[in-house]
């Protein structure tokens, strides 16, 4: 196995719901329809906002190279159980497969802040 990059992302959650408040559309350009409804079916769906906005941008980190082609609506992030995965129909994972790409998306939040960490690797 070759690591291919890392990244990690940290989000204040009270930034971020300011942010919101003033720019709605934030929301939508970040996240697609399907992350939406599953962070808004959560109790605290701000902490799952957060948490979906950090683990795209740690993904973003980890790809290097690749990153340039990147923009949001290409990375799904959904729940597989109870741990984050890149849902494997999305623009992203599709290319990820098509070049020996893989990944290991890990979020966490409390109260004020959102983390995610991530890891693109290779068998080869």
């Amino acid at each position: 196995m070759k690591i291919i990059g890392t990244g990690i992302d940290v989000v204040n959650i009270k930034r971020l719901e300011e942010t919101l408040s003033r720019q709605p559309a934030v929301e939508t350009k970040i996240l697609t329809d399907a992350e939406i409804a599953y962070c808004r079916a959560k109790k605290n769906f701000l902490e799952s906002i957060a948490g979906r906005f950090c683990a795209k941008e740690a993904l973003y980190k980890a790809l290097k190279r690749e990153k340039d082609a990147i923009v949001w609506h290409d990375m799904e992030i959904i729940s597989d159980g109870s741990h984050p995965v890149l849902d494997e129909n999305c623009k992203l994972a599709k290319y990820m497969k098509e070049t020996g790409l893989n990944c290991n998306i890990s979020i966490a939040h409390e109260k004020d802040v959102a983390v995610a960490h991530a890891v693109v690797w290779s068998e080869k």
